[in-house]
């Protein structure tokens, strides 16, 4: 089974950007369920490999996820919260085995006038990263070791003391 990534995406930007950057986003894809966030609307498989689905899905359409957005599926079950205001949108989804570094890269290159931050933790995997993409700036902080003393700390492993 896939591990899968828990992502919180947060769109700061004019009210007027976030406006069409959600509608953008929720724009239908053939073959694909309805959702808020579609990756294949702003970095699109190629038909040939967007028509596979199901069981049918190839190796070659999950190496071009992978390679063209970090991760595989795109967003799964998709939520759109509204922000504190109309200059915010926040999206929470999941991801398949890593967090969308690839596509939202892309996504901050084609709309500078917003800036992206990604919360995104995988459990199983023991993965915690908050990045944050503008224009072609990234800056990636691995907060893995905040998920390990978690853990830790949880269990009591940490605690000598503990009776």
């Amino acid at each position: 089974m896939a591990h899968l990534f828990n992502n919180e995406l947060t769109v700061r930007g004019k009210p007027q950007d976030i406006a069409a950057f959600k509608l953008k986003a929720g724009k239908d894809v053939p073959h694909e369920e309805p959702s808020p966030l579609h990756f294949h609307n702003f970095v699109p498989a190629p038909n040939d490999l967007l028509n596979q689905v199901g069981p049918e899905m190839t190796k070659s359409r999950i190496d071009w996820e992978d390679e063209n957005w970090g991760c595989n599926w795109g967003a799964i079950e998709c939520k759109l919260s509204p922000g504190k205001d109309d200059s915010e949108a926040i999206y929470y989804f999941e991801t398949g085995w890593r967090p969308p570094t690839i596509f939202l890269y892309k996504v901050a290159q084609m709309h500078p006038e917003l800036l992206f931050i990604l919360d995104t933790d995988c459990f199983k995997a023991g993965s915690q990263y908050y990045v944050t993409f503008w224009r072609d700036y990234y800056k990636i902080d691995d907060c893995t070791w905040i998920t390990s003393a978690q853990c830790h700390c949880i269990c009591g492993a940490t605690n000598g003391n503990r009776k």
